[in-house]
């Protein structure tokens, strides 16, 4: 695995008249994971679809390893390559599996179209990912409506790391799990991290999983970014208002009920 290195330059996004990204600029480089957070509506979201070539900026730009995005998106060839190296795991999971098939088709999808896998392949790599995150190799062969959506999650990820990503975008992967949940799929992304050197994008309005997976901090609000660092110096000491205010909220919720 190489990495990966995307720049983000002034990037905005509208819809119409709203503008849910404006002047966005962060650098993420190869194999750094890198947290996103904000509240609802703060343009988080946006940005991962953007990386992920899912939108397009309306203005800046974004580049990969100094390559215009809008360029390498503008071939087959090369939305296949990116869509191999940088992968989407979305908190969604029914979008991210066909209720119709069992979840060994939906891995076996990406093993093949961007794996480059036969079926014989594509299921060996299905074996080498499970194994390799401790999932339980029968969860394969079942249907999406027989596993918890902490199971799913788990799937989701491993749909996304059979084709060997140089990035995983994480979209509030987290936040709908219950703690012990989360903290399973946490240190199975922080593991496949290190192991791999695979850059990670978490995007997220929870601190403490932020905290816990990313050594760098991009703080937006109203679409803007608003601080940014590394991740436990702008927690820990944060300078602007609107940081303050999420840590803050986060303090009080954790404070004890007398």
């Amino acid at each position: 695995m190489t990495g990966i290195r995307i720049e983000a330059t002034g990037v905005a996004r509208r819809y119409g008249r709203k503008t849910a990204v404006r002047d966005v600029s962060f650098v993420l480089g190869a194999s750094q994971r890198v947290g996103i957070v904000g509240e609802s509506g703060s343009g988080k979201s946006t940005m991962a679809k953007i990386v992920t070539g899912l939108e397009r900026a309306s203005a800046g730009t974004i580049t990969v390893d100094d390559r215009d995005l809008r360029s390498i998106m503008s071939t087959r060839a090369g939305r296949l390559e990116y869509r191999r190296r940088v992968q989407l795991v979305a908190q969604d999971t029914t979008s991210t599996f066909d209720p119709r098939h069992r979840i060994r088709e939906s891995l076996r999808t990406p093993a093949q179209i961007l794996g480059g896998h036969d079926a014989a392949g594509a299921d060996a790599a299905i074996g080498e990912i499970t194994t390799e995150l401790g999932i339980d190799p029968s969860w394969v062969d079942r249907y999406p409506s027989e596993l918890s959506g902490g199971q799913r999650q788990r799937m989701s990820i491993a749909r996304a790391l059979v084709v060997r990503p140089d990035l995983l975008v994480c979209d509030e992967a987290v936040s709908a799990l219950d703690v012990s949940v989360q903290g399973v799929v946490l240190n199975l992304l922080k593991r496949y991290s290190d192991d791999h050197g695979a850059g990670l994008m978490f995007v997220s309005h929870g601190l403490p999983a932020t905290a816990f997976i990313t050594g760098e901090l991009v703080v937006m609000n109203q679409g803007e970014v608003v601080e940014s660092g590394r991740t436990l110096e702008v927690l820990e000491h944060p300078k602007h208002p609107y940081t303050q205010k999420l840590v803050d909220a986060h303090l009080a919720v954790e404070e004890p009920v007398a």
